[in-house]
């Protein structure tokens, strides 16, 4: 009696939809990964350009993954603060949440330094070069970072307003290749302590002004 009680019980269960359990931990897995690390694995057998190229490619594929976020503009901004943080001192410019407008918080750009400002940016658009153009009647002269197929826009973007020669085009992989050269003084066997450098310096900052964890990159020397 018990066993036929046991199977009328387990008749009323309600059937299981196999392909909403599989969409729910697709998403899992999902959201698993979206929220680790980025790596950078610092391989000596490869250039710093190289190595950079492919932590660059995870974020792109993340943010493909992620409609609506804009990691690789946050990486490129606080790469660039966390490469000026090791050279300048420490109150020379002010670190800021990628997310900041620059009007709001009275800055010319992302980072003023002296007479230079900083612009990054992923894409060079022409409220950008206006902005450039706003910096150069106020006598400072502006740099824009970009990543490295978004060099050729911001020239071309330059040339059109009529401020060829007045604004410096950094692609920022050079910029943090030709920083970690400079460092390790060119020896290849110190060249991983100065992108780890790079890289704690840049974490320190993602605790400091953003909220998303998800940002930090764990450094992985091969």
């Amino acid at each position: 009696m018990k066993y036929i009680q046991s199977l009328n019980s387990w008749n009323d269960v309600e059937p299981i939809d196999l392909a909403e359990v599989e969409l729910y931990w697709i998403e899992a897995v999902r959201e698993y990964f979206t929220h680790l690390p980025f790596t950078l694995m610092a391989d000596s057998s490869q250039t710093i350009t190289a190595i950079l190229d492919e932590l660059f490619e995870q974020i792109k594929k993340r943010q493909k993954q992620n409609p609506g976020t804009q990691y690789l503009g946050a990486v490129l901004q606080h790469l660039t603060a966390a490469k000026l943080s090791l050279i300048l001192p420490t109150d020379e410019f002010q670190f800021h949440g990628a997310s900041a407008a620059d009007s709001p918080t009275e800055r010319s750009g992302d980072f003023q330094i002296k007479t230079t400002v900083i612009h990054c940016t992923t894409m060079p658009v022409e409220p950008l070069i206006n902005k450039c153009a706003v910096n150069i009647r106020a006598g400072r002269m502006p740099i824009i970072l970009t990543i490295p197929d978004r060099v050729k826009t911001a020239i071309d973007l330059i040339a059109d307003a009529g401020l060829r020669a007045r604004v410096e085009v950094w692609d920022i992989q050079q910029f943090i290749a030709a920083n970690v050269s400079e460092h390790s003084l060119f020896d290849n066997a110190q060249r991983n302590a100065s992108l780890n450098d790079i890289i704690d310096k840049y974490n320190y900052i993602i605790d400091q002004v953003e909220t998303d964890p998800s940002l930090k990159i764990e450094f992985e020397a091969k």
